[in-house]
């Protein structure tokens, strides 16, 4: 068989994939139940639906900064029936870290399908912690054993804490958690003393003065905060931050297909009804394509890849 010939039945098969699909219900693996990727997530599988004329189910698989939802997606076919939201900057220190034999390779069998949202992140304590102000919650760790938490080893709130710590002198310990529902529960009630979220995760704990905003990380103040400092703001220049969410499937997927699913969430994302519940929660709707999530993810991987891990 010619190259040609070979190249033209690989291409017909991958569009006959692509006009195929769906043909059994797609699952989405998402975080833990409740929090922002969540709600996210269902809400664009409300529109996705009928799009594809299957069911969406969402299935949460809470803990280790979502690789619980890339191995779910890392073992099933690569036939775009699974997807999985992913935090490809933790992924990619995971991978790492596998590299040493200390962590999951799962994330390795999966590619970028489209950045769905760019989170900023609420640097938050307890309202019971007295500090009010990020340098008080600096000069408070250096007096006191505090503890923060964060989705897993190696996320990005775990990252940002890092680079964070490096850059203010921040003294703080970590307590990895499976997910942001139980950080917020715990950050209220005094278990831990602080942490880091996209702000539809704590929304409803800040409403009800269980925990206090002291910074944010976005490049100006949110209008729904308007008495939380930028980051640079509270002393530290130049650290804008942002959680890069979106889709994964796996690498064996073809092309054609993961071409077609890349659209087709680009258009939920971007759906009006999504575009509000991001928005309301500080972030950045997008809804790209691969290359375009993978040129974002490559970017924060740079930043990140020399930040101090810290505890």
């Amino acid at each position: 068989m010619s190259r040609f010939l070979a190249a033209a039945l690989l291409f017909s098969a991958g569009v006959a994939w692509a006009q195929s699909f769906p043909s059994r219900p797609v699952r989405i693996m998402a975080w833990s139940a409740g929090t922002f990727p969540d709600l996210v997530a269902r809400r664009m599988a409300e529109r996705l639906a009928p799009r594809w004329g299957q069911p969406v189910v969402v299935e949460n698989r809470a803990g280790a900064a979502g690789i619980l939802a890339a191995e779910a997606a890392a073992q099933a076919p690569a036939d775009g029936h699974t997807l999985a939201w992913g935090d490809p900057v933790g992924w990619h220190m995971y991978l790492r870290q596998a590299e040493a034999g200390k962590a999951s390779t799962a994330p390795a069998a999966l590619v970028p399908v489209s950045l769905v949202v760019d989170v900023p992140m609420v640097l938050f304590v307890g309202a019971q912690v007295p500090a009010r102000s990020l340098r008080e919650l600096v000069e408070l760790s250096k007096r006191d054993t505090l503890f923060y938490a964060t989705p897993g080893q190696l996320s990005i709130h775990h990252l940002t804490f890092g680079l964070l710590a490096s850059r203010t002198g921040l003294r703080m310990q970590h307590v990895p958690y499976k997910g942001m529902a139980q950080i917020a529960t715990d950050v209220a009630s005094g278990q831990v003393a602080a942490g880091l979220s996209g702000l539809g995760s704590i929304a409803g704990f800040l409403k009800e003065g269980r925990i206090r905003a002291l910074a944010w990380s976005g490049s100006a103040r949110f209008a729904a905060l308007p008495d939380v400092p930028t980051f640079a703001e509270a002393g530290v220049p130049d650290f804008v931050v942002g959680i890069q969410g979106g889709f994964f499937a796996h690498k064996a997927t073809p092309r054609e297909l993961i071409e077609r699913l890349a659209r087709d969430l680009g258009e939920a994302a971007r759906a009006p009804e999504v575009v509000e519940l991001v928005t309301r929660a500080g972030a950045i709707a997008v809804g790209s394509t691969p290359e375009e999530f993978a040129r974002a993810a490559q970017k924060d991987i740079e930043r990140f890849s020399e930040v101090p891990r810290g505890n």
